[in-house]
């Protein structure tokens, strides 16, 4: 293939395989679903290629992931409550946390309506996720930042960490909010204040460890 541009405009105007230089491109493959979809999972090469294809039976809500043994964990959207706990919870929200294998024959599920953005499967068997609560007028009152105002019409969210096991049963939950200081973890000036965490990823780490991110406060933690 020709070498890869990098006018970065040029090279996003594109669709298919736009740049591929194979001796520095780490050999694997990609694993991807259209965020408006209606469930469909791709696996590709290097070259572009199709080698897989899942057909899933909930819309993707959000992230997903191959497992050592070849099954596929899926974020899905379940069917809306029609509660929109914040502003953008339409794009974001999941609900449903399942384990797909090759065929695409579903062998376990779990279902959480607070569900959003990330999961991950944990060595036990069971899942680690996002969800979100919402807060007191008296804590939202403290936190600072953010657009003024703009908590006024679905009040404020922060986030929750959930760890359930093999069987569904919750074993572990992690309040923000009760980790948060009012003077330090700021809202960015642009982002809204209907959330004041807004994680968007979680990763189970070894003893016991937990990483996360929180885009309304610039924080890895």
């Amino acid at each position: 293939m020709a070498a890869v541009d990098q006018q970065t405009r040029r090279r996003i105007a594109r669709t298919g395989l736009t740049a591929l230089d194979e001796e520095r491109a780490w050999p694997g493959y990609v694993l991807y679903a259209p965020l408006t979809g209606n469930g469909e999972v791709y696996l590709i090469n290097l070259h572009g290629d199709e080698v897989h294809r899942w057909h899933m039976p909930y819309a993707p809500g959000q992230y997903g992931y191959l497992l050592p043994n070849g099954n596929l964990f899926y974020g899905g959207k379940s069917p809306d409550d029609g509660v929109n706990r914040f502003s953008s919870w339409k794009r974001f929200r999941g609900g449903v946390m399942l384990e797909a294998d090759w065929e695409g024959n579903v062998l376990r599920e779990h279902f959480d309506p607070n569900h959003h953005h990330d999961a991950r499967r944990t060595a036990p068997g069971g899942a680690l996720y996002l969800t979100v609560e919402a807060l007191s007028d008296d804590v939202v009152a403290k936190v600072k930042g953010g657009v003024p105002n703009s908590e006024r019409e679905y009040g404020m969210w922060c986030d929750v960490l959930v760890e359930v096991d093999a069987s569904g049963h919750r074993v572990w939950e992690w309040h923000a909010a009760e980790h948060l200081g009012f003077d330090t973890d700021v809202i960015t000036f642009n982002d809204l204040r209907d959330e004041w965490s807004h994680a968007n990823t979680v990763v189970p780490l070894l003893d016991d460890k937990v990483m996360f991110s929180f885009r309304n406060i610039s924080t890895v933690g």
